[in-house]
């Protein structure tokens, strides 16, 4: 939770890891956010950081993201969870 708690603070002040713009970074992180997502828990985790969470929508609705989606995320139930935009 200690990391999940350093992201959502630097995420207050920050549109994205390294920039003002996506990088590698960003696309190095979504997976792992994304699978914290889909665990029970994780929904909660993401619930209580609010700037984190913006983050991982905005990045779960890129195109790039949503194409590379493993078969098992493709239901739209998973996908709503995720935050990812039908």
């Amino acid at each position: 939770e200690f990391q999940l708690d350093l992201l959502d603070t630097h995420f207050a002040t920050n549109k994205h890891l390294a920039s003002d713009d996506v990088t590698l970074a960003d696309m190095l992180l979504i997976p792992i956010i994304f699978s914290v997502a889909m665990t029970p828990e994780g929904g909660g985790f993401l619930e209580q950081r609010p700037h984190l969470a913006r983050w991982q929508k905005g990045m779960a609705s890129r195109p790039s993201f949503v194409d590379t989606l493993p078969p098992f995320a493709v239901a739209a139930s998973i996908q709503d969870k995720a935050g990812i935009a039908n």
